[in-house]
């Protein structure tokens, strides 16, 4: 693991540049970025060199996708070993969301993340607001009818995983 994380700290010491610079400095992808955000922006006629590039081998299309993301593969490796190292020290507890809320000022100040299952049977959604004195979460009913779902009123059984870089 040591020597893991001695080969990720030196890849993310390589890049000489902040992230994505190089993305943000080529014109052709900000023109395409840009023009993604008006519909149609990327017909033809607007972009005539994004056709063009979209109609080239896939082998090329290929090696100009990981040519741009080369000097993003470290960071994504860095972010990919704390998550694992992460989720390697968890303590899962079993809670119920009285009336779809939990509320406790008891979870452990080294909490570093929180994982939460709940069954599909319940089409409830958590939502997590959390300080340094207490946690709350509460459920929201799954709908694809609002962008931000309703409360929910019943009980909800969930496992509620704590994550810590610190023995828990």
């Amino acid at each position: 693991l040591s020597a893991q994380l001695q080969a990720v700290a030196e890849n993310l010491q390589g890049i000489k540049q902040k992230f994505g610079q190089h993305l943000r400095e080529n014109d052709w992808l900000m023109a395409i970025k840009q023009r993604m955000l008006v519909a149609g922006g990327t017909s033809p006629f607007d972009l005539p060199a994004y056709y063009f590039w979209q109609r080239q081998p896939h082998e090329h299309r290929l090696a100009d996708l990981q040519k741009w993301a080369a000097t993003l593969l470290p960071t994504q490796e860095a972010v990919g070993m704390l998550l694992a190292i992460l989720r390697g020290n968890t303590a899962a507890v079993d809670c119920v969301a009285q009336k779809g809320s939990y509320q406790s000022s008891s979870l452990a100040q080294s909490i570093h993340m929180l994982t939460i299952e709940v069954g599909m049977q319940y089409r409830a959604l958590p939502e997590i607001s959390a300080n340094k004195y207490v946690t709350h979460i509460r459920f929201l009913e799954a709908s694809q009818e609002h962008a931000r779902g309703r409360p929910v009123t019943g009980d909800v059984p969930f496992k509620l995983m704590m994550c810590s870089f610190d023995p828990i």
